[in-house]
């Protein structure tokens, strides 16, 4: 009687991932696609574009990815590929295709799944470039996307030059005004503030909410987040009274958005931010402690902005003599963060840091 040959040697095997699937062996694939008859090739690719589509979010959310979701990486890319490679594809299949790996990269990064991200994003924009070509707006799109991973991934200085190449590029192709080319401003100023070139960073900002504010509005979801960009901002020359004041900011992303947003709940962080940065920890303490509540409640304790609602927490309790609190609250950001960024993340050799500080200020009571 023959036997099956065994799981590792197999063309194709049942696959137990949280979902059950079914994986195939890449050298199947290509000899099936190889045999597919041209005329086929366009109906084929949309069909598998819709079906992919229909399987991602619209618009995906910060907080836990859907686990079949992850399982759509391979998908996503071997639909690049035979885009890139099947000329009879038409170029709205193409953008369709593209579409669906900025979505789920945008997902994956919104987990906090930034390798993950970073891996499919280089790879999606490779393929899709070749196809749709560099200055497309779904493959800007994509660029900013790699950008966004790689300074989450703490590499600040690559990440400035991604996003700064990426800009001039969204400048020349789309204009200075475009809703992509604003994105890129936002994207830039991050890496350059981490690095301290904060007066690059907010005349980013600036131009983002200015820009966003035209186009889409001023009480826009996406106007109210770049404003709230500029409130997070360390007190100097920079931030001057142009910039919004924080529970003002709220206010306006409570009534538009509603108190539960996601929106409203990173412009509460950021008002903290800004409460505690310009002299005010009294005033920011019970904003941190009930900012890090709903993160907890709504992405979790490990989730990256769960950990930085966390190091505020810590550092607002620092500033006002809770010295105890604060080294237990900056010790759960320290575990957090080596378990999900790693022992070497910068933020993850900040918090440790920051760490030892109060732990010193604590025995010297």
């Amino acid at each position: 009687m023959p036997t099956r040959p065994a799981a590792s040697h197999a063309a194709d095997q049942r696959v137990l991932r949280g979902v059950r699937c079914l994986r195939t062996h890449g050298v199947l694939l290509d000899s099936v696609a190889r045999g597919t008859p041209a005329d086929e090739h366009e109906p084929l690719a949309a069909t598998a574009a819709g079906l992919l589509a229909a399987a991602l979010p619209a618009v995906p959310e910060r907080g836990a990815m859907d686990a079949g979701l992850s399982l759509l990486g391979p998908h996503v890319l071997a639909l690049l590929r035979r885009v890139r490679d099947w000329p009879g594809v038409l170029q709205q299949t193409a953008e369709a295709a593209v579409e669906c790996a900025l979505l789920l990269t945008t997902a994956q990064h919104r987990a906090g799944d930034y390798a993950s991200a970073l891996a499919l994003g280089v790879k999606a924009r490779e393929l899709g470039e070749q196809r749709l070509g560099k200055d497309h707006p779904l493959i800007l799109s994509l660029r900013q996307r790699v950008g966004k991973a790689v300074y989450r991934l703490g590499r600040f200085e690559e990440a400035e030059a991604i996003d700064r190449e990426a800009l001039a590029d969204c400048e020349r192709a789309l204009g200075p005004t475009a809703l992509v080319t604003l994105n890129a401003c936002i994207a830039l100023s991050r890496p350059l503030y981490q690095l301290g070139r904060t007066a690059e960073a907010v005349s980013l900002m600036r131009r983002a909410v200015v820009g966003r504010a035209a186009s889409l509005g001023p009480f826009h979801p996406l106007t109210l987040l770049a404003r709230s960009h500029l409130i997070e901002v360390l007190p100097g020359p920079e931030s001057d009274a142009e910039a919004p004041a924080g529970p003002e900011l709220v206010t306006d992303c409570r009534r538009e958005l509603g108190p539960h947003h996601q929106i409203t709940l990173a412009v509460e962080l950021d008002c903290a931010y800004a409460l505690f940065y310009t002299g005010h920890p009294v005033d920011a303490l019970p904003r941190a402690r009930e900012t890090l509540t709903h993160h907890e409640q709504l992405y979790g304790v490990e989730y990256p902005i769960t950990l930085a609602a966390r190091h505020l927490l810590a550092s607002v309790l620092a500033a006002v003599g809770e010295q105890a609190e604060a080294v237990a609250q900056m010790e759960k950001v320290v575990a957090g963060r080596r378990r999900v960024l790693g022992p070497d993340h910068r933020w993850t050799l900040s918090a440790q840091e920051q760490l030892a500080e109060y732990r010193a200020e604590g025995t010297s009571f």
